[in-house]
């Protein structure tokens, strides 16, 4: 008999039923297995997905297989970005294996092998996969529905799930701040509540898993170099993927006094490790928002407030929008914006200004040292610092012939160079650029409306800074100590 998915729900802990959205059918039926698709929150622990997926397992009593699939062939996919992810989920295989869970299938899409997930998707009771939030996940789960069994949507992302933040405070930081204070001082110090995997969960299943790549004995820039990426971009060999490498640099940095320093240091984008510097672990979910929330939580010095307010609001407030409005499948658009600043952007949209190729933006040759000098610094290192970026992308803003090329060429040049692309707090600070998250100000030409000031001119020297930076940065097993000073 079909056991609706409404009662399986209700059996889940309450941490795991406010994280969690059901679409696609609302029965299961059959003896298939439970089966995680593993995208975009590469860790094996405090992954809520994972986590529902065992508690599934349990109460269906069938077998639970893991799919941890690396994938290609999406918008500004590049070697820079695969080898990280690749690096990130050798990490999260390990990790799996360690928890005891037997049916972990670890699938690289490359030009020898795509869509092994159309062939085991069908077969399964339940799958469970992440909250897409954004391209590019969003067009793998509508093919996802498109095959009409029951799918489970997991926010493993927030610290507040995003479903429990009204919609209406999803459009500025200080409404979204009031409406989840109380939430932020109950969830932030709470300790995840692991879940162990039951016998259940590695039952023979009654036919065979698709071939798993073992990534521990891969050579993985030979696997990267088989995807179809632009290899033109070349990995950062500073910056390593992994949840060990990810709570490496955390731990370095609050042990430099970067947390107590924070309230200090962070609005000065020249000083590279006055900001941790996590994005790019947290926006690939290889580390948990859980724990580094949790431990900026218990820790002392002026500058905790600082860091969690910011970590807590603008982070958080970008996934809840990204919840509550989804872009298309295809890329964001003007839509995103609120009417306001779509209203004067287009009133402007014929308004006289000097138009600058996107392969000489790429190349840092727009002209403005100032410019270049942050777009030098994004293609040395993968990085840009928060304050820096909105400069830098207000100034594409007066550069391209209409707001939404403006959207194009900012989103090429983030999800191209940087690590920390392709996720709802690099969505969020491009659209910031346009008007997302503010008010109205003073009218001008061709911003209309919203906000601008020009790049300083201290940006001037940041490669100079991308140097001094590529030269005592570490990671775990790598390259020299993170903080040599």
């Amino acid at each position: 008999m079909p056991l609706r998915l409404d009662e399986l729900r209700r059996a889940l802990p309450r941490h795991l039923q406010e994280r969690l959205r059901s679409v696609g059918r609302s029965d299961v039926s059959g003896t298939g297995p439970i089966v995680y698709w593993m995208r975009s929150c590469l860790r094996g622990h405090e992954n809520p997905a994972l986590d529902v997926a065992i508690h599934a397992s349990a109460a269906l009593k069938v077998g639970l297989v893991v799919f941890l699939h690396v994938e290609d062939q999406y918008p500004h996919a590049t070697a820079r970005r695969q080898l990280f992810l690749l690096q990130g989920a050798r990490s999260a295989q390990e990790e799996l294996l360690q928890r005891g869970l037997s049916h972990v299938v670890v699938h690289v899409d490359r030009n020898s092998s795509r869509g092994v997930h159309r062939m085991l998707m069908p077969k399964a009771q339940l799958v469970v996969a992440e909250e897409p939030f954004c391209v590019p996940w969003l067009r793998g789960i509508e093919e996802l529905r498109s095959m009409g069994g029951p799918l489970w949507l997991v926010d493993c992302a927030s610290v507040v799930p995003c479903a429990l933040v009204p919609q209406a405070a999803c459009h500025r930081a200080y409404a979204f701040e009031r409406a989840t204070e109380a939430l932020h001082q109950q969830l932030a110090p709470r300790l995840w509540q692991e879940v162990q995997p039951e016998g259940e969960a590695n039952a023979p299943l009654d036919w065979a898993l698709p071939r798993t790549l073992d990534l521990q004995s891969q050579h993985l820039e030979a696997l990267m170099k088989d995807m179809d990426v632009d290899h033109s971009v070349a990995p950062v060999t500073h910056t390593c993927g992994g949840s060990s490498e990810g709570y490496a640099r955390w731990q370095a940095w609050v042990n430099a006094g970067g947390l107590k320093t924070y309230a200090k240091r962070r609005n000065e984008s020249l000083d590279v490790h006055g900001v941790s510097r996590m994005s790019a672990f947290l926006n690939t979910g290889m580390v948990s928002p859980m724990r580094i929330a949790r431990l900026a939580f218990a820790a002392s010095g002026a500058g905790k407030g600082k860091f969690l307010n910011e970590f807590l609001t603008w982070r958080g407030l970008s996934y809840a929008h990204f919840y509550h409005f989804s872009m298309p499948a295809t890329g964001a658009t003007l839509a995103q914006l609120p009417s306001w600043a779509q209203q004067t952007l287009l009133q402007h949209e014929g308004d006289q200004r000097k138009v600058i190729p996107v392969h000489q933006l790429r190349a840092a040759r727009s002209g403005n040292a100032a410019w270049d000098g942050m777009q030098q610094y994004l293609v040395d290192t993968g990085e840009l610092h928060n304050n820096a970026r909105m400069g830098w992308g207000k100034a594409v803003l007066k550069w391209t012939d209409s707001p939404q090329a403006a959207i194009d060429v900012l989103i090429e040049l983030n999800n191209v160079f940087a690590l920390d692309g392709h996720a709802p707090p690099s969505y969020g600070g491009l659209l910031g650029c346009l008007g997302l998250f503010e008010g109205p100000k003073q009218e001008s030409a061709v911003v209309g409306k919203v906000s601008y000031k020009p790049p300083k001119s201290k940006y001037a020297a940041m490669p100079e800074v991308a140097r001094e930076l590529l030269k005592c940065d570490v990671q775990v097993g790598g390259i020299a100590r993170y903080f040599a000073a």
